[in-house]
Parts: C-alpha cells; sequence; structure tokens
C-alpha cells in the first residue's frame, strides 16, 4: 500500500529519520517477516533498525512533480519479499527547496487503510517532538499484532473454526443460481465499502495535514 505525504517549508531531515525509526520500533508489525519452518509460517519479528533517507533530487528535471510521480508509482509496484523483509519502504523525494515527498510502501499483510491513519498520526507526533526537541507523548502500546494474530488464532481454534468451515462447504454445494443471487448482495455491500473508504480516504488526508503543518513555516499543504 502506497502513501505519499507531500511537506513544504524548512524539512529536518533528522528529525524525519528518527520519527520513522521510532515509528519502525513502535509498531512490531512493520518489522516483521513471515519465514516458513517445517513447512508452517512463523513471524519472526526483527530488532529495531534505523532508518535512513537519502533523498532523491528532482530539482533538475524539467517537471519534478510529473517525475517523481513517476518513480514513485514504480515504487509502488516493486515486490516484496515477505521472508526477507522489509514490508515497510521509506523514501524522500526532493521537488524544490521548500518541498519534499515522503513515500512511504507498505505490504498489505502488515497493514490496511484503517491503519494509515495511524501511522500518519503517529509519526506526526513523533516529527513534532523531535523538531521542538520535546519528549513524544504517544503511550506504549498495550498489544502488538502478533498479539492479536495469536488470540484470533486461539480463538479459531475448535468449534469455530469447524462452524466456519460447515458454512463454507455448503456454500460451495449451493446451486449456481443462489450464488448469483449472493453476487449481487455482494455487489450492492461493495458499494458501501468503497463509500466507507471514501471517509477512510479523507480522515487520512487531515492527519496528513497535520504532519505537514508540523514540517513547515507558513503553514501551506496540499
Amino acid at each position: 500500500m502506497p502513501l505519499a505525504l507531500r511537506l513544504r517549508g524548512d524539512l529536518d531531515v533528522v528529525a524525519l529519520e528518527l520519527s520513522l525509526t521510532d515509528l519502525i520500533r513502535r509498531h512490531e508489525v512493520l518489522r516483521t517477516r513471515f519465514i516458513v519452518v517445517d513447512e508452517e509460517p512463523l513471524q519472526q519479528i526483527d530488532a529495531r533498525s534505523e532508518c535512513r533517507l537519502e533523498p532523491v533530487d528532482f530539482r533538475i528535471e524539467r517537471d519534478p512533480a510529473a517525475s517523481a510521480q513517476q518513480w514513485a508509482e514504480r515504487e509502488a509496484q516493486a515486490p516484496f519479499s515477505l521472508s526477507d523483509g522489509p514490508l515497510v519502504r521509506t523514501s524522500l523525494l526532493r521537488i524544490a527547496d521548500d518541498e519534499h515527498w515522503l513515500v512511504l510502501v507498505l505490504h498489505h499483510i502488515a497493514i490496511d487503510g484503517w491503519s494509515l491513519e495511524i501511522v500518519v498520526s503517529d509519526l506526526a507526533a513523533l516529527y513534532n517532538a523531535y523538531r521542538h526537541g520535546v519528549a513524544c507523548a504517544l503511550p506504549e502500546l498495550p498489544v502488538q499484532y502478533a498479539d492479536y494474530a495469536a488470540w484470533q488464532r486461539q480463538w479459531l481454534d475448535g468449534e469455530v473454526r469447524d462452524t466456519q468451515i460447515d458454512i463454507l462447504e455448503a456454500a460451495a454445494r449451493r446451486p449456481r443460481a443462489d450464488r448469483a443471487a449472493d453476487r449481487s448482495s455482494a455487489a450492492a455491500g461493495a458499494d458501501v465499502q468503497r463509500r466507507h473508504r471514501t471517509v477512510r480516504a479523507a480522515r487520512v488526508a487531515v492527519r496528513r495535514a497535520a504532519l505537514c503543518s508540523a514540517a513547515t513555516r507558513t503553514r501551506r499543504c496540499s
């Protein structure tokens, strides 16, 4: 899942690097790899590592924004290795002296659309703290994704799992006509989901604005 944040104004690159490092430390799933041991998939949580940003300079291009857009699209399409990691890639694109794009590309196994709000909000809080030389007010997380995954696996054991399998097998045995009717209902539900995604996108945009405001003197962001 790609995420691009436009940052205008005087950007503190060191503060941004420290913020990204702490963000990945804070959320274990952002430094998790998925390996196979004895034909069983396992989560491997790596130790904290420092995030370094090497700005890619587009200022000499005839159309810096268009060239940066093409670069970001290629970066978003590059594959991940679940076993080798990392499952998040960070890039900083320099469009002008007072404009940068922070490009984050995250594998969908580690994040979803709703979670992007949390990532942007946490990043804004961390950057604000480093920028002003104060302690960040974000509390430690009481639960990580691996804890939730373990709980969900335990919940799905036994009767719940068997019930879900029975439902799926019953659906597979139903006549095609019934399944076609279900698809019509699913299409209506998909329209509702699209509207929900639009709302989530709007909320993410608000969070982006907060991060942009933290990185600018003139309080301009788009």
